[in-house]
């Protein structure tokens, strides 16, 4: 490609200092067609040996295997963070409004495939007296599927 770019600043040169040099009449404008053939010509001659067979359409537009590999255990990831951040907002939202005091909420996640199953929540810091309150209300919330594990505050 070198020699092809040596060339194509030759003909420029050659060109530039031509145009100076000729008058203004028809002549001109005939070297100017010429001017424009030969430069065309010193574009397209490093083209006619390169191997357009390595330019496949199929290659430039497909990932590689890992790189969609990697992107779909990214969906995974946020779609188990999005159903664990649902479920403990869904949990808190619940609490708060049944006024049982709590301290922390936990979803634990797991994925299945395609889908994503609650199997447990922990919900920590509830009163003693207030225990069976609330594990009435995330069972009605999160259905039998979900274990209620709480963990409750010691009255003093």
């Amino acid at each position: 490609m070198k020699p092809a770019l040596q060339t194509l600043a030759v003909l420029l040169i050659v060109t530039a200092v031509l145009e100076a040099i000729l008058p203004q009449s028809r002549s001109k404008r005939a070297f100017h067609v010429l001017c424009a053939v030969v430069l065309f010509a010193s574009l397209v001659q490093p083209l006619k040996g390169f191997d357009f067979s390595a330019l496949e359409l199929e290659t430039l537009f497909t990932l590689p295997e890992s790189v969609g590999t990697q992107m779909q255990e990214q969906n995974e990831t946020a779609r188990s963070l999005a159903v664990k951040t649902g479920a403990e907002t869904a949990a808190k939202t619940a609490l708060e409004n049944a006024q049982i005091p709590f301290t922390h909420v936990t979803a634990h996640c797991e994925a299945q495939g395609e889908e994503i199953d609650l199997p447990r929540l922990s919900v920590t810091g509830v009163p003693l007296k207030a225990q069976t309150r609330a594990r009435q209300i995330l069972q009605e919330l999160f259905g039998t599927g979900t274990a209620i594990d709480i963990e409750t505050e010691e009255e003093k």
